[in-house]
């Protein structure tokens, strides 16, 4: 599955059951293994094995994406904390 204003090029070669979200972007020649799941605004620069579930730029596995988000956000407050 394929959803709105995603850009593929080159000759890459997408497997079966792949999900490829909104606004994602894969770089030419790569190839994205069966059942990948790629999230919303990926850059994808490098081949996704199958069943991985990637997001962001660089790709990176959709746990560890959201862990550093969270530890970014907790960083956030704690440099506001400092400055009060």
């Amino acid at each position: 599955m394929i959803v709105s204003q995603v850009g593929i090029s080159g000759s890459t070669k997408i497997g079966p059951y792949v999900v490829i979200a909104g606004q994602a972007g894969i770089a030419g020649h790569l190839n994205i293994g069966a059942g990948a799941k790629i999230g919303g605004k990926s850059g994808v620069i490098s081949d996704i094995s199958a069943g991985d579930e990637v997001v962001g730029y660089p790709p990176l596995p959709k746990k560890d994406f959201f862990k550093q988000a969270v530890v970014l956000k907790q960083l956030v407050k704690q440099r506001g904390k400092k400055h009060d």
